[in-house]
């Protein structure tokens, strides 16, 4: 695998996808280029995050619950307020998982033009013009990134991009007011426990339609 520049991650991603799907499927896999280092211990600690990535944490954990208000106060307080909200509704798991995806979001959307931005985007664009693929499933942050990369390379001829849990409706992104060209927007409830994994959503029946 190493030989063929193919990463293990990959391989997993493609199998879980390919399974879900039930068709085979080609991964890019992006996310170590936003991984800056995390301390021993931080990986379920909110006061890890930077503020921008707190910020994110409480907007999308009220998201997760219609009617879901975290009490005003001190930033870091609200980001504990949050994920100990998730790990009491989804388990331990989920709360991991959280300060992740929020880590990863704010470090890819903070700073437009750095490095790691700038690589993300070109895994995507080398795995579009390798593959060719007539049809894209984005996941999570992975719809922005492939979104920004359609734009970039206008060269890349794809028929259809279908988002799965994308982060376009928190509001402090900012992001839902770029994108444009949305043919259909879907809600689905995809389980308490399997809240946001790809295969959660690509197994919904109402996802699974967007590919007969």
């Amino acid at each position: 695998m190493a030989g063929q520049g193919i990463r293990a991650e990959d391989w997993l991603l493609a199998g879980e996808w390919s399974e879900a799907l039930g068709a085979d499927v080609d991964v890019a896999f992006y996310a170590h280029h936003l991984h800056r280092g995390t301390a021993q211990g931080a990986q379920d600690d909110p006061s890890s995050l930077e503020p921008g990535a707190q910020e994110l944490l409480v907007d999308w954990t009220e998201l997760l619950r219609p009617g879901l208000s975290i009490p005003q106060g001190p930033r870091t307080a609200r980001a504990r307020q949050a994920v100990d909200w998730i790990t009491r509704n989804f388990g331990a798991a989920a709360r991991v998982f959280a300060i992740a995806f929020c880590r990863e979001v704010h470090t890819y959307l903070s700073t437009p033009d750095s490095p790691r931005r700038a690589a993300v985007r070109r895994t995507v664009a080398d795995a579009i013009t390798q593959r060719r693929p007539n049809v894209i499933v984005a996941h999570s942050l992975g719809s922005v990134v492939t979104y920004e990369t359609l734009w970039a390379h206008q060269d890349h001829d794809v028929d259809l991009l279908i988002t799965i849990g994308s982060p376009l409706a928190i509001p402090r992104t900012g992001l839902r007011e770029h994108f444009d060209g949305v043919e259909r927007d879907i809600t689905v409830v995809i389980g308490e426990w399997d809240f946001h994994t790809a295969t959660a959503y690509l197994r919904n029946p109402e996802v699974a339609a967007l590919f007969a």
